[in-house]
């Protein structure tokens, strides 16, 4: 009879067990076996690799268990789903029989070793279109058609933008300082096929994932938000003007500082 987990706990599968069904773009296979009561809970845990808490608030784990049926396919959830009994010794009812009827879902994994099963980080993006109205300088105007006053006015010109969406699962908790010295900025070289100084990044949100590092550390499911235009943001329409003018501060600054790719590239966990 196999045996698994440092207690070498004896356990079977049950006639006629196992599932198989494809969910989050893997294939899971299910199995079912049966194992003496007392062990049951040392028995979940060798199944999914958890090994317990080192004594500093972190969750040691090792490999989990293989399904005997399929390579690469290892266990990444077990349950209790109820009791069962010695067959002979079934209608007594008597604890000393008493067994573990355990379901463990397996998920096929392409990984070629263990090392390679950590929750990688990867990224989803979305761009919305849109855009906004800004005051160029103002001129005098007329209406046209006729000899009527000519007036000042203040003419808007419509500015084309989008919003950018980035969402990194699986990732590390964000680096705050890092954050905090590109928000409110605009790229210093060109990225994502957009020209320099034409995205400003707004910042991220986050949330927690459900899955965890190998080392039991929290993963978050991370949002960073992008909006874009045509020219850069330190540059401004001009009525009259071929091209947009750049703006500075007296001091010579212009109103926004800028990132690097290479920083945003930090920002995103590499993905």
């Amino acid at each position: 009879m196999p045996t698994l987990g440092a207690a070498d706990i004896q356990f079977e599968e049950l006639d006629g067990s196992g599932r198989i069904e494809y969910a989050d773009e893997r294939a899971w296979i299910t199995h079912e076996y049966l194992i003496d009561w007392v062990p049951r809970f040392d028995f979940l845990k060798a199944l999914v690799g958890f090994v317990g808490n080192d004594g500093a608030g972190n969750h040691q784990w090792i490999e989990p268990h293989q399904s005997p049926h399929r390579a690469k396919f290892f266990c990444r959830s077990a349950e209790i789903i109820g009791q069962g009994y010695d067959g002979a010794d079934a209608a007594s009812g008597s604890i000393k029989y008493k067994k573990a009827r355990v379901t463990a879902r397996y998920r096929q994994d392409y990984a070629t070793d263990f090392e390679d099963l950590r929750s990688e980080s990867f990224a989803e993006e979305s761009v919305e279109y849109g855009g906004h109205f800004q005051p160029t300088q103002e001129g005098e105007w007329r209406m046209v058609g006729g000899p009527f006053t000519i007036v000042k006015y203040p003419v808007h010109t419509f500015v084309s933008t989008s919003e950018r969406t980035i969402i990194v699962h699986n990732a590390p908790k964000p680096d705050e300082a890092l954050i905090k010295s590109m928000r409110g900025k605009v790229n210093s070289a060109e990225w994502h096929d957009q020209a320099t100084g034409t995205v400003i990044y707004a910042g991220p949100s986050e949330s927690r994932e459900l899955n965890l590092e190998l080392d039991g550390s929290k993963l978050f499911r991370v949002t960073h938000r992008y909006f874009e235009q045509a020219f850069s943001w330190n540059e401004v329409p001009v009525n009259g003007e071929a091209a947009p003018v750049a703006i500075e501060d007296t001091a010579g600054n212009p109103p926004y500082g800028t990132w690097t790719p290479d920083q945003m590239k930090t920002l995103l966990q590499g993905v």
